[in-house]
């Protein structure tokens, strides 16, 4: 807690303060409070800025009511966890309880905080330290998922203003998790978790996740009573299946989890350092998502774990009543964190989001799901993950019966990769395209078109860009055409005979970024520095590694499809912006005029 930073030569170095130079305790006598002010006084102290090169990242006020007194603490993460809160709450109680039957207090005994830094940095240069560090690179190899939640333009670079929405699993939510859990030979927060991962999933349609949970060093280091932050963030990253059961999947979780908890000496920022976070501009580098399950104790199982989570959690000690309140939340290092209490008989939930990319009638949606999720579980283990229905009764109406009411024609209401992924469950072992000798299965072609998707969202594709296709005619290319009108990009289709002149011209005017190319264009030498150029070759080494399920992305008829450029044999060539419903009213137009059937 006497802890300072500062900067020297681009290192940051820490410094300890002597107990002299430091106010800790701030109590003026004179002045009582009333209730308000004194809300306003606990507010002023939470977005009081520390100055880390100062110190004094630990304060204690005290406030006078006409009856009574309220101490607020306001403390920087950088030199206390919530497990310390244990520490110092059990020391507070027991020194009171000495004061008040007249004992003296036990002498000061210096913390143990430094002695484990130095026996970190040894750790760090030791064997297990490299085996540790082995196996992290070994688990992040490769290019990351990404779960992207957003449902706002998200800015350029991350940010941290957050929010916080609690929600409450009343019933005997908790009784059921538990016994759920030793049926399947799990722990509780593994079962909370695992609904968790399948949340994500069924939001984002991705089935490589990571999320981040979060794991204490204390016991690594003999630092079981000593304040200070000893949290270490492990990304756990983890391959959804559709086709298992909650309960083949929570098995899964629990092997990820224990493997990690093996390697989680070695810290999250040592692990940034030595991994590849290209392409994920704007997003919190590795872990977008994570959870925590909290369950902070104070001596004779007072329970503060609704301190953390914002829930009411109140407990005494002699004469003296305490009541814990979390802050408000202004700050969050993760687009999403979801911690749960689960010390009662309810389980309690508080969604801290990020407000530049999510809203809060998401977050109210997204609890309704969760729960859903758990209730399905928990009255059925074994049912398959795609079978697990998240939706409320009154979203499964509005999405069934009122989006779906058809008005003439059948494909009056749903936009062209809709229509097409029906097709592709109705008829998946039809030829859907032949050329030449090639022919391919509206099933076959589908997957293909997903992976290459998910391809393009890597490489940080997002609804509403632009994406070139200098490509000749080839199955290949309808695939790559799909798979950018499934992400809601906007295709630019070019004829690689195109003059570079025009090429660049077209490529400056969409600001496409990203340009699918035969394998030798790369020799002509585009005139666009930021654009990322994919080779069929590329193509092909890179799509396998994705999933091969539809993309749920959101497409409206006034979205963009694609731009068309005129010849510009009378001036410049212009593009012409052809929106989703345009290919809707084409493709009527083309079963009507040609007659087509399944069978044509």
């Amino acid at each position: 807690l006497r802890a300072k930073f500062y900067e020297e030569k681009g290192i940051l170095k820490k410094s300890f303060c002597s107990i002299d130079e430091l106010e800790y305790f701030i109590y003026d006598e004179e002045i009582v409070y009333s209730d308000k002010e004194i809300e306003l006084k606990i507010k002023e102290f939470e977005n009081t800025p520390f100055y880390l090169e100062n110190g004094g990242l630990f304060k204690v006020y005290l406030l006078r009511k006409r009856k009574g007194y309220v101490m607020t603490a306001c403390a920087h993460h950088a030199v206390i966890d919530l497990e310390s809160m244990n520490v110092l709450l059990s020391q507070l109680a027991e020194n009171y309880q000495r004061l008040y039957n007249g004992l003296e207090l036990e002498s000061f005994t210096e913390s143990k905080y430094e002695k484990f830094i130095n026996d970190y940095t040894k750790y760090l240069d030791s064997e297990n330290g490299t085996k540790d560090r082995d196996f992290w690179n070994e688990k992040l190899m490769g290019a990351l998922p990404i779960v992207d939640l957003s449902v706002k333009k998200r800015p350029e670079k991350v940010t941290y203003n957050g929010d916080v929405f609690r929600s409450c699993i009343s019933g005997n939510a908790n009784w059921e998790i538990n016994e759920l859990a030793k049926k399947l030979n799990v722990t509780p927060f593994n079962i909370l978790i695992t609904a968790y991962y399948i949340l994500m999933y069924k939001y984002t349609s991705e089935n490589d996740i990571i999320i981040g949970m979060s794991a204490t060093l204390r016991n690594d280091f003999g630092c079981e009573n000593t304040v200070g932050d000893f949290i270490n963030l492990l990304p756990i990253r983890t391959k959804v299946r559709s086709d298992m059961t909650f309960a083949e999947f929570s098995i899964v979780v629990k092997r990820e989890i224990l493997s990690a908890l093996e390697h989680q000496k070695f810290s999250f920022k040592k692990i940034l350092e030595n991994i590849n976070t290209a392409g994920t501009q704007g997003f919190s580098p590795v872990v977008q998502v994570a959870f925590s399950q909290e369950n902070l104790n104070v001596e004779d199982n007072k329970n503060l774990s609704g301190f953390v989570t914002g829930h009411h959690a109140n407990f005494s000690f002699s004469e003296i009543s305490l009541s814990a309140r979390g802050s408000e939340i202004l700050y969050t290092p993760y687009d999403l964190l979801l911690m749960a209490d689960t010390s009662g008989q309810n389980v309690n939930l508080a969604w801290q989001y990020n407000t530049d990319i999510l809203n809060k009638e998401f977050i109210e949606n997204m609890t309704l799901h969760y729960e859903n999720i758990l209730k399905a579980v928990l009255d059925n283990s074994d049912v398959k993950i795609k079978h697990i229905k998240m939706l409320t009764q009154v979203e499964y109406n509005k999405l069934f019966h009122e989006f779906n009411e058809v008005h003439g024609d059948e494909y009056d209401n749903r936009m062209f990769i809709d229509a097409f992924e029906e097709i592709v469950d109705k008829f998946g072992h039809h030829i859907a395209v032949s050329m030449n000798n090639e022919r391919e299965t509206y099933g076959s072609f589908n997957e293909k078109a997903n992976q290459i998707g998910r391809y393009l969202q890597s490489m940080g594709a997002k609804k509403g860009d632009c994406v070139a296709l200098c490509l000749n005619k080839s199955i290949k290319t309808m695939e790559v055409l799909i798979a950018i009108l499934k992400i809601g990009c906007v295709y630019v289709p070019m004829d690689p005979e195109y003059p570079m002149n025009r090429i660049n011209y077209i490529l400056t005017e969409t600001k496409a970024n990203i340009v699918f190319a035969e394998d030798n264009w790369k020799q002509k030498g585009v005139g666009c520095p930021d654009c990322k150029i994919v080779t069929i070759k590329n193509l092909e080494e890179n799509m396998n590694r994705f999933s091969h399920e539809n993309i749920h992305i959101k497409i409206f008829p006034n979205d963009l499809a694609y731009i068309i450029f005129t010849s510009g044999t009378t001036g410049k060539p212009k593009g012409v912006m052809i929106e989703h419903i345009g290919i809707c009213n084409m493709v009527k137009g083309l079963n009507e005029g040609w007659g087509v059937r399944k069978d044509s």
